[in-house]
C-alpha cells in the first residue's frame, strides 16, 4: 500500500525511499563517546540525534533517524541541516 506525499518530505536510505509523516525533532538521546553538548568545552565539537516519523515504499511505518555534528557556541539553523545524510532507519 503506497501513500500520499506529505508536506514533511522524502529522504533515500540504502536504495529505500521513505515518505517522512511528521518533523524532524531532537531525541535527547545519550550517544555513546565523548561528544555530547554537555561533554565538550566551547569551540569543540559535538553530535545529537534527530529522528522523525515515516512510512517504507511498502507501507511500513518506521523512523528515519540522523546523527548531526556541531561546534558547540557556533550559531546554527535547524533547517541548514542535510537531511539528506541519513544515519539509519529504524522499523515500528
Amino acid at each position: 500500500m503506497k501513500y500520499e506525499k506529505s508536506n514533511f518530505g522524502e529522504v533515500e536510505f540504502e536504495g529505500r525511499e521513505y515518505q517522512l509523516t511528521s518533523e524532524a525533532d531532537f531525541t535527547n538521546s545519550q550517544l555513546p563517546g565523548p561528544w555530547n553538548l554537555n561533554d565538550v568545552e566551547e569551540g569543540e565539537e559535538y553530535q545529537f540525534e534527530m529522528a522523525a516519523d515515516a512510512i517504507d515504499e511498502r507501507g511500513n511505518e518506521c523512523k528515519v533517524i540522523w546523527i548531526f555534528w556541531k561546534v558547540k557556541g557556533e550559531d546554527w539553523e535547524l533547517e541548514n541541516l542535510d537531511y539528506d545524510k541519513v544515519h539509519c532507519v529504524r522499523e515500528e
